[in-house]
């Protein structure tokens, strides 16, 4: 009988110890957790909704074909500028097309229109409306050669189409290049300002050739890599950054 009593006392003490020290330890952590969890929704909270679309842009990109832009600051030393999208209507695109072509009463131009439109869509081009002007987006990869100011053959077709449906009008061609952030330093590029504006000026010097489009009707500029569509993160987004933008600007604006 004394020993179960002693064992009784003995196991009681080491219960009572245990619990001692035990409950400091998990009140402990417990401080640690609620300490790291006021941080995070401290941090969460100061996050403002700029830097969300820049983390949601980053993960997910820009969208697809049939677009509309604007510029949005991006806060890096080369001053790029994201742009953010929405669809645009095929009713926007001839409502365009016939405010700049008033003179023609008849509506037999509308079927050539669409024919023109899916043209440039089948070749890749996408159609975006930057305010009151419209954009025709050309992918880099369809028009030059890595490192290159030469256009190939791919798109002349497609943009050939284009300048015939323009040419009964005074609006005026903005071409604009842009490249990735890739570095290149060659004696004819020694950066990508030198090849944006080299490949902008190729595609001026094919309308000026081959199109009825005249050179008073026509501007050509290089951006480099100042305007990306979507952040440089891959191999993908900087394919879709590399562009000829051709945009018409409406007759009232210049």
């Amino acid at each position: 009988m004394a020993i179960a009593v002693a064992q009784k006392k003995k196991k009681k003490k080491e219960i009572e110890d245990f619990d001692s020290e035990f409950w400091m330890v998990t009140f402990g952590d417990l401080l640690s957790l609620m300490l790291t969890f006021f941080v995070l929704m401290f941090s969460m909270s100061a996050i403002d909704d700029k830097t969300l679309k820049d983390m949601f842009t980053a993960f997910v990109g820009g969208a697809g074909p049939l677009m509309l832009t604007e510029s949005m600051p991006m806060d890096r030393p080369s001053q790029q500028r994201l742009v953010h999208v929405r669809p645009i209507e095929l009713k926007k695109f001839l409502e365009f097309l016939q405010s700049q072509q008033a003179d023609r009463k008849d509506k037999s131009f509308v079927p050539e229109y669409k024919s023109v439109l899916n043209a440039l869509l089948i070749s890749g081009v996408t159609i975006k409306k930057r305010g009151p002007s419209l954009v025709f987006s050309l992918p880099g990869e369809s028009l030059f050669a890595p490192g290159s100011a030469k256009m190939s053959p791919k798109l002349k077709p497609a943009l050939r189409r284009l300048s015939s449906v323009m040419r009964f009008s005074d609006t005026m061609f903005v071409i604009e290049g842009h490249t990735d952030n890739v570095p290149i330093s060659t004696r004819r590029f020694p950066s990508n300002w030198e090849l944006s504006a080299t490949r902008a000026a190729s595609v001026m010097q094919f309308f000026i050739d081959e199109t009825p489009i005249t050179a008073e009707r026509l501007r050509a500029i290089g951006y480099g890599d100042t305007k990306p569509l979507v952040r440089n993160l891959s191999d993908n987004y900087r394919a879709r950054n590399r562009r000829i933008d051709i945009i018409l600007v409406q007759a009232a604006e210049k």
